[in-house]
């Protein structure tokens, strides 16, 4: 799971690139006062045991953006000063996806 590595010490935007296309997710992880770098900015960081997709509610076939919602459970830890915040919580998203040098990747995502 690569978000491990992108919203964690060393913070790798990188691992993100085989399936996030260059569009507005990607922008908001690697932009300045995006995520990476509030999580920087505010000594702060994710931490995830165990990311799931439970079903796909949905799925839309446009050829030219396609996106899907899905039911995903994750179970992480957001850690800052303040100490440890523990999350195991259930919610849908959309996933719209582009196509990127000839491989699908996620354009942007939005929760339900």
């Amino acid at each position: 799971m690569s978000k491990r590595k992108v919203f964690a010490p060393p913070f790798i935007s990188q691992a993100a690139d085989s399936y996030v296309a260059n569009g507005p997710l990607w922008k908001d992880i690697t932009k300045q006062g995006g995520s990476i770098d509030w999580l920087k900015t505010n000594n702060s960081h994710y931490s995830y045991a165990a990311s799931t997709i439970n079903n796909t509610i949905d799925f839309t076939g446009d050829a030219s953006e396609p996106s899907i919602i899905v039911s995903v459970t994750q179970n992480m830890a957001f850690h800052d000063s303040k100490g440890i915040k523990r999350t195991n919580a259930t919610d849908s998203y959309r996933y719209t996806f582009r196509q990127e040098r000839g491989s699908w990747k996620i354009w942007d995502y939005k929760k339900q």
